[in-house]
């Protein structure tokens, strides 16, 4: 090869890797073809129709829905509190010594600690002592007396202008029947003290008449009214002073229940209204049988008697309440005829609460609850579709849901038929 051809071959190879070189590092870099995806499926709903449901024809008529209407009533609020029962005021009576004297059973039978007595039953008989010292404690007792049976009157008097004042106010309209019935056993207690003062001031009038002629018969104890000896303080032979006690008689057929009511809820509650009390069960009781179809007969597996709860108007008592717990007592009267309730019996006591007076009312079958707690319910929109809409249930008194919040009165909702729709709409029904 000559030189001449060797420097052309050398400047052909140079300009070869040269461009090369450029075509490799220096070329322009092709922008990227777009590749096409599938759309996404995207479903957009208006707000309005966010919970409405559409099911076809036949999935009507295999529901079978039936309806009501959001309305307005009266509606009955409660709640379920404890109870303690105990003796009302003036129903322990304690008949004690009217004088010095001995005391004697009646047919060597002493009465006993729990047993029951009717008014005017002769428990003791004491004998008086014709000592000076039991002179003059006859005196002083008639001096007693007289005294006791002036108060008496002075109470009786007072009594019954009560009454007449508490039947003219309500009357008027100003005043309540429980305000009334208060006045009336006001009257009554009055009534039996003065009895009770008169019957001791005449006792004592002929004994004392008795003593002046040098002899006195002994004097018949009686029981002063229906109940049951709670305690006993004397014994045969035992010499007793004037106004030493003697026995006790209980009258349980009246007892007073104590309710404690927070002082929060103490608002709330309806105080002219009577109070239920039954059991320390939530459940009202009643007769209920279990049945069961064996063989193609009816069988009876279990008959339980139950108790229903018992009506207790409010009275006004003594203002009492525990500031340890903050609450308030409130007292109702409760007739135990049946010596079925004991002073410290625990029972279930339900007060009636105050409500609005004509709130929305849809019947309870109609309200489902989702996943979190929320109230619906479904409104029919034409032959087939229904639209769920929000409730806030307050109450339930029975079978009627009392709102607080919901669809306007009038409002159609579903009744049967609601839970398949919510099924269908959630996904899991059947």
């Amino acid at each position: 090869m000559t030189y001449r051809g060797g420097v052309v071959t050398g400047v052909l190879a140079t300009t070869f890797v040269a461009v090369a070189a450029w075509w490799v590092f220096l070329r322009p870099v092709p922008e990227p073809v777009a590749t096409k995806s599938p759309p996404i499926p995207v479903v957009v709903s208006k707000e309005d129709q966010f919970y409405l449901l559409t099911l076809e024809k036949k999935a009507i008529d295999v529901l079978d829905v039936t309806y009501s209407d959001i309305t307005r009533k009266k509606s009955h609020r409660t709640s379920f509190f404890g109870g303690e029962v105990m003796i009302p005021p003036g129903q322990t009576i304690i008949v004690s010594a009217p004088l010095n004297g001995l005391i004697r059973m009646i047919d060597d039978k002493p009465p006993l600690i729990g047993q029951r007595v009717t008014k005017g039953d002769v428990l003791f008989e004491i004998l008086p002592l014709l000592t000076p010292e039991g002179i003059a404690s006859i005196a002083g007792a008639k001096i007693d007396a007289d005294g006791a049976v002036k108060n008496a009157e002075t109470q009786v008097i007072a009594a019954e202008k009560n009454l007449v004042r508490a039947k003219m106010l309500l009357m008027d309209d100003v005043g309540s029947k429980q305000r009334v019935d208060d006045a009336e056993a006001a009257e009554q207690i009055a009534k039996r003290t003065l009895k009770a003062a008169e019957e001791r001031q005449a006792l004592l009038t002929r004994v004392a008449k008795e003593v002046q002629k040098g002899v006195a018969a002994p004097i018949t104890l009686t029981a002063p009214t229906t109940g049951i000896i709670r305690t006993l303080s004397a014994a045969e032979d035992q010499k007793v002073p004037g106004g030493a006690p003697l026995f006790e008689v209980l009258d349980l057929s009246t007892v007073w229940v104590r309710v404690a009511v927070f002082a929060g809820e103490l608002p709330e509650v309806n105080l002219d209204a009577p109070a239920q009390v039954g059991s320390l069960s939530l459940v009202e009781k009643f007769q209920t049988r279990s049945l069961l179809f064996f063989n193609g007969q009816l069988v009876i597996l279990k008959i339980e008697e139950k108790e229903k709860s018992v009506e207790a108007p409010r009275v006004n008592a003594p203002p009492s309440a525990n500031p340890l717990v903050g609450s308030v007592d409130l007292y109702y009267r409760l007739d135990n005829s049946q010596t079925k309730y004991s002073p410290g019996h625990r029972v279930g006591v339900t007060l009636s609460l105050k409500a609005e007076a004509n709130p929305l009312t849809v019947p309870w079958g109609a309200v489902l609850y989702d996943t979190i707690g929320g109230a619906w319910v479904y409104e029919p929109i034409g032959e087939r579709s229904f639209i769920r809409r929000r409730v806030r249930v307050q109450f339930v008194d029975g079978e009627t849901a009392i709102l607080s919040e919901g669809p306007p009165e009038g409002t159609r909702v579903v009744i049967d038929g609601a839970n398949e729709l919510f099924g269908a709409e959630t996904g899991y029904s059947k």
